[in-house]
């Protein structure tokens, strides 16, 4: 069989595109029913995605992977029926109407129930499918309940990460690495090893049982346990050719958020923006934060409807008393509580941290039952009187944290 001109030139300039960070861009998937499903917080699995891309992006560029992810696409799927899990929902996506449907990016990820203890699924890449096969959508099975962690410092908001690189082709182990290989123009280094921490890596079959803040990949600076492993390597190799999965790029990230703290009505204000007004469109609000099983994590879905010839939104308005009980929700875990707005045809870039722009919430403290300390840092009196004064200043004029994304 003889390699396409392409394939060559691709497979030649791999390595010298790795200097620069390649873009893979995303697209989430979803049965519709979930959306009428209580079990399910779409809040939370769309703020989940953009965290699982946040965090994976935060990992490449501290272990020096050139990799950079994107958000481009959300939306359900009618033909599904809510009860597809990671492995038939997956392989759904690349039969019949649904594989056209979801053909959107580079990857599109698609939301199912878990198969057993199965709680992601990546395509099954080989070398040759960039010689064969190198613009077609990689399908990506991603279980619900997961993206945003389950608490503690659990590494699940990794999943994403993990079969994202399964689906450029790396590996669980080592004889699965070199299978990869099966056109002998391939590397043999896409697996994991053991870091200096005493764990696992992000390509660990069982990663997500990795402390968050642990986690590392083969061949980075803190990971050279196995010397044959070599995950920076081997993405840094392929990344570029998993960025033309979907020939050229979409670069529809043009939504922009901004959200106001507003201590006049006690609201955080949401206006959002969009770059195209030719068409009437609705787009929605999501946000969520902490995790999904510590209670009222997240609120439901809100529409925004644009008229033709509209740039910018209505106000939504969110009570600080809805917004508050949230943010104590999400204080001391990995995640925060953000917000996103995503369209038909363009989405926003990343999540806004909403809860970095209170001046009026505080986190619930438990008491102290300790000895007291009688230094609290001097001047009680006049602290208090500023403190005092401060406020009577905040509930007169007013005050307000603006942030855009």
């Amino acid at each position: 069989m003889q390699l396409s001109t392409k394939t060559l030139l691709a497979l030649s300039l791999a390595h010298s595109l790795s200097a620069n960070a390649a873009t893979v861009e995303l697209s989430l998937f979803y049965p519709e029913p979930y959306e009428l499903d209580s079990s399910v917080s779409l809040s939370s699995e769309v703020v989940g995605f953009y965290r699982s891309i946040e965090v994976a992006n935060d990992l490449f560029t501290r272990k020096g992977v050139n990799l950079e992810l994107k958000p481009t696409h959300v939306a359900s799927v009618s033909s599904w029926t809510g009860s597809e899990n990671v492995q038939t929902g997956r392989s759904d996506m690349d039969n019949g109407a649904t594989e056209v449907e979801t053909d959107v990016g580079d990857m599109a990820v698609g939301l199912f129930l878990p198969k057993g203890s199965t709680i992601g699924y990546g395509e099954n890449i080989n070398s040759s499918n960039y010689t064969w096969y190198p613009n077609v959508t990689a399908k990506i099975g991603v279980a619900i309940n997961r993206t945003l962690g389950t608490g503690g410092n659990n590494s699940y908001p990794f999943v994403l990460a993990h079969e994202v690189l399964h689906s450029i082709g790396a590996m669980h182990d080592q004889a699965a690495a070199v299978r990869f290989n099966d056109d002998s123009l391939g590397r043999e280094d896409g697996f994991p090893g053991l870091c200096e921490s005493g764990y696992g890596s992000l390509m660990t079959a069982t990663m997500y049982n990795i402390p968050f803040e642990k986690m590392s990949l083969s061949g980075a600076s803190d990971c050279n346990g196995n010397p044959s492993a070599n995950m920076v390597g081997f993405t840094n190799h392929y990344a570029p050719l998993a960025s033309e999965f979907e020939v050229g790029a979409r670069n529809n990230q043009s939504v922009r958020l901004t959200v106001t703290e507003n201590i006049n009505d006690q609201t955080f204000d949401f206006v959002a923006q969009r770059n195209n007004t030719a068409t009437a469109e609705s787009m929605t609000l999501y946000i969520a934060g902490g995790t999904v099983h510590n209670g009222s994590n997240s609120l439901a879905p809100q529409t925004i409807e644009f008229q033709a010839g509209q740039g910018n939104s209505e106000t939504i308005k969110v009570d600080f008393t809805t917004l508050h009980p949230i943010f104590d929700a999400s204080h001391q875990q990995i995640n925060s509580t953000y917000a996103v707005v995503v369209g038909q045809n363009e989405v926003q870039n990343a999540l806004i941290d909403v809860a970095a722009l209170s001046t009026q919430w505080e986190p619930t403290i438990t008491p102290d039952t300790g000895t007291p300390n009688p230094d609290n840092g001097g001047g009680g009196d006049s602290g208090g009187s500023t403190s005092l004064f401060a406020l009577l200043m905040m509930l007169c004029f007013g005050y307000i944290r603006k942030k855009h994304c």
